[in-house]
C-alpha cells in the first residue's frame, strides 16, 4: 500500500502536464496530490522524499522548461560556465546534456544552470512548489510533534549518515534487473582479444575516463573505510535474507568490503549507462518512458537528460543515507523510479519496427512467390507464441522471468524452509525480505 499511494501521488503529478508539456494542473489536481502524499506518509515516513522532493525537483524542472520556451534555443552542448550561468539568468533554461553522453562537468554545469533559473524566477518556483511544500511542512510539524521521524522504538531508529547505503544499492539493481543492465555491460568486453575494436566500443559506450574513475575508487575506498554500518538488527535476526548477506560477504573476513568496491562501481557505471536510451512518446523528458503504439520521435528532447538523472540521485540519495539500517523496503521507490523513466522502455517498439521493416522490405519480392507456394508450406509456419516472442523485446521477457522466479523462490524458501529458535522451540520461524 505504501508504494501503491506513491504511484497515485505520482501520476496526479503527470497529470498536470498536457500535451505540449506545459502545466494545465487545477487546485483540485494540487490538493489531490497533497493527500495521496499524506496517505503514503502514513504508511512509511520515508516516502516524504518521493512524493515532496522527487516530483517537486520535476515539477521545477518541468516550470521553468515552460518558462524557457519563449527563448531563442542555441546548442549549450559545450558552451562555457560563464555561458551558462548568464543563458540561465536571462532565459530561465536549464543546461541539458543527454545522460548517455554526458561526462562530470555536464552535471556540474545542470546544477549550476538550475539554481540560477529557480533564483531567477522565484515566484514560479514557489507556486509551482506549494503542493510540495504543503507536504514538507505537514511532515515537519509530524516530526517536531512526535519528537522524531519514527513512531514506536525511536532509539533503534536514529537518522545517521550512511553514505555506504549509496554503494549497497547498484549491485541490488543488478540482482533485479540482469537483462536489463548485464548486456550493456558484457559488450563492450566482448572483443577483448582485439585491443583496437575494444577502444573503438569503449568510446561508443561511453567509458569514464581514468582521472574519474580514480577519484569515485578513491571516495567509495574511504565510504568504505570510515562509514561502513552494521546496526544491531542487521546481525539481530536470522530470518532476513541481509543477515546472510552481510554475514558471508563483509563480516567474512575485513578486507572483502574493500574488495566489494569494484563491484559497487562496475553495477553504478551500469545502471547509468542503462540511462542513455531514447525515451518513447513524450515530449517531456522527465516523463517515464511508457511505450506507445506509435513510433517516438528520435530527438534530443527524447533523451534521458542530466536533469532528470540529478533530481533522481538526490531523492534516492536522501531517502538512504539517513538511514543505519540496511533493508531492500529501502530501495522499493528507487528501483521503481529507475525502472519507469531511467530505461529505454521503447525497445519493444524498436523491435517491432524492426519487425515491420523486414516485412515491409521483403514484401514486395516474396508477394508473387507466396501464390505459388504450396498450402503445405503454411502449416510449417511458426506458432502465435513463438511470433510473440519475435515481436517483442527479449530482454522484457527474461524480465518477466526473472521475477517470477524470484517470487517462486522465495515464496517456496517462506512455505517449506521454516526453522525454529532454541529459545523458542516449536515456533516456526519463516524466511523473508
Amino acid at each position: 500500500m505504501s508504494t501503491f499511494w506513491v504511484l497515485v501521488n505520482h501520476a496526479l503529478y503527470l497529470s498536470k502536464a498536457g500535451p505540449d508539456g506545459r502545466l494545465n494542473g487545477s487546485i483540485v489536481t494540487d490538493l489531490m496530490i497533497v493527500n495521496s502524499g499524506l496517505i503514503a506518509l502514513s504508511f512509511r515516513q520515508t516516502n516524504i522524499f518521493w512524493v515532496a522532493i522527487f516530483p517537486g525537483g520535476l515539477e521545477v524542472l518541468r516550470a521553468l522548461e515552460a518558462e524557457s520556451r519563449g527563448a531563442k534555443k542555441d546548442a549549450t552542448k559545450g558552451a562555457t560556465f560563464r555561458e551558462i550561468l548568464l543563458r540561465s539568468w536571462r532565459t530561465c533554461e536549464v543546461y541539458e546534456a543527454p545522460a548517455g553522453e554526458a561526462y562530470v562537468e555536464d552535471y556540474i554545469k545542470t546544477a549550476i544552470s538550475l539554481l540560477i533559473a529557480a533564483l531567477a524566477n522565484p515566484v514560479t518556483v514557489v507556486r509551482t512548489l506549494i503542493p510540495y511544500l504543503l507536504l514538507l511542512g505537514s511532515f515537519a510539524a509530524f516530526v517536531v510533534g512526535n519528537g522524531g521521524v519514527v513512531l514506536g522504538d525511536k532509539s533503534n531508529h536514529v537518522a545517521t549518515l550512511h553514505l555506504a547505503q549509496m554503494l549497497y544499492i547498484w549491485p541490488c539493481f543488478v540482482f533485479f534487473f540482469p537483462s536489463m543492465l548485464l548486456p550493456g555491460v558484457l559488450e563492450p568486453l566482448v572483443p577483448l582479444g582485439r585491443v583496437s575494436s575494444f577502444i573503438r566500443l569503449a568510446k561508443i559506450n561511453n567509458f569514464p575516463r581514468i582521472a574519474v574513475i580514480t577519484m569515485v575508487s578513491a571516495i567509495t575506498l574511504l565510504i568504505v573505510h570510515f562509514n561502513t554500518i552494521i546496526h544491531p538488527f542487521t546481525l539481530a535476526d536470522n530470518r532476513h535474507y541481509v543477515f546472510y548477506v552481510f554475514r558471508w560477504t563483509i563480516l567474512r573476513h575485513p578486507m572483502i568490503k574493500y574488495l566489494l568496491t569494484p563491484i559497487y562501481l562496475l553495477s553504478g557505471w551500469a545502471v547509468l549507462r542503462a540511462t542513455s536510451g531514447k525515451k518513447s512518446g513524450h515530449d517531456d523528458p522527465r516523463a517515464p518512458a511508457l511505450p506507445r503504439p506509435a513510433a517516438p520521435p528520435k530527438s534530443e528532447c527524447g533523451t534521458t537528460t542530466t536533469s532528470l538523472v540529478m533530481v533522481w540521485l538526490a531523492s534516492t540519495a536522501l531517502s538512504l543515507i539517513s538511514a543505519p539500517l540496511v533493508e531492500p523496503r529501502y530501495y522499493i521507490m528507487p528501483l521503481i523510479t529507475w525502472r519507469l523513466y531511467l530505461l529505454p522502455s521503447e525497445t519493444v517498439m524498436e523491435a517491432d519496427q524492426h519487425q515491420e521493416s523486414r516485412k515491409d522490405t521483403k514484401g514486395s519480392v516474396s508477394s508473387g512467390k507466396q501464390s505459388q507456394q504450396p498450402r503445405r508450406q503454411k502449416a510449417s509456419q511458426p506458432s502465435s507464441w513463438i511470433k510473440l516472442l519475435e515481436r517483442h523485446n527479449a530482454r522484457l521477457w527474461l524480465e518477466s522471468l526473472w521475477f517470477l522466479a524470484i517470487n517462486m523462490v522465495t515464496g517456496y524458501v517462506f512455505l517449506y524452509n521454516g526453522f525454529a529458535w532454541p529459545q523458542e522451540p516449536g515456533k516456526v520461524q519463516r524466511f523473508m525480505w
